[in-house]
């Protein structure tokens, strides 16, 4: 059987749309969706729709759909420039998503476990417990990945999250893999991050185990994400138009979200619309 498993699209449709068409001419039967479908690109309703379409028996909620839910219902925190960059996103994004979509997308797990051939598969969008924060984005110690073996005994972990494509083992031996990202995939180190196309993994399952692990990437048409996010009237259109050409997020940097937010009126508007207080 052979699967792709797509993490991290971000809401960058033009991303994948290429690497849907890339797996459907590879003939793949089965997709596991490991999570973060949307935020903070322009592409929302037909991301879902797109997604729902495909013969995938995974679909994981991840830490920015959490996000969204915890931000509608107030209870996101509110302490930093990036909590209000998460509230105006979400913002943004809800007045597309209706309840059947809030209440699918509550509906998912944020883990999963599966036999396939003779395989066990843990499968998260970060660690089994919590789908959120840095335990796993790299560097980390190799001890680190014995937390995705915490639920259920496996030979095989994959997660997500991180957005750097991987294959690690545990110091049992255990098989620790990471798709990379659709949407945004990130490299710390400079000449790597040169590389910007969209990232999956391609696995062969068979009678025996693994016949084949493949880290995918796919390129696609830049400026025509950057087009469709100029024509969404996103927020932070800038932000993301620097972290398709660069790779790098504006939004890490807290000096530049401070002076953004109070040119654009944001802790206001989200105020407003959530009717929370920063």
């Amino acid at each position: 059987m052979k699967v792709a498993v797509l993490g991290d699209i971000h809401g960058n449709l033009t991303g994948l749309e290429a690497v849907v068409a890339e797996t459907q001419a590879l003939g793949i039967e089965e997709y596991w969706l490991m999570g973060d479908e949307l935020m903070p690109g322009p592409s929302h309703l037909e991301i879902l729709e797109r997604l729902a379409s495909l013969p995938y028996t995974v679909r994981l909620r991840g830490n920015w759909e959490d996000s969204y839910l915890h931000a509608r219902a107030g209870l996101y925190p509110r302490k930093t420039p990036l909590d209000l960059f998460v509230y105006r996103q979400s913002l943004h994004l809800d007045t597309f998503l209706n309840d059947s979509h809030r209440q699918e997308i509550q509906s998912r797990s944020i883990y999963l476990h599966r036999k396939v051939g003779p395989l066990r598969f843990n499968l998260s969008h970060h660690l089994p417990k919590k789908n959120w924060g840095r335990d796993l984005v790299p560097p980390f110690e190799q001890a680190d990945l014995k937390a995705l073996f915490a639920e259920d005994e496996a030979d095989v972990a994959i997660f997500a999250h991180s957005h750097v494509q991987g294959l690690h083992y545990t110091k049992e031996g255990q098989l620790v893999l990471n798709p990379g990202s659709v949407g945004q995939p990130y490299f710390p180190w400079d000449t790597l991050r040169q590389d910007l196309r969209a990232q999956y993994l391609l696995l062969d399952i068979d009678e025996s185990g693994l016949a084949q692990i493949d880290f995918r990437k796919v390129a696609y048409d830049f400026d025509l994400e950057i087009k469709r996010a100029l024509d969404a009237h996103i927020p932070y259109f800038d932000f993301y138009q620097h972290l398709m050409k660069t790779g790098i997020r504006l939004s890490n940097d807290p000096d530049y979200l401070i002076s953004y937010h109070q040119k654009m009126g944001t802790q206001q508007e989200v105020e407003d619309y959530f009717g929370i207080q920063f």
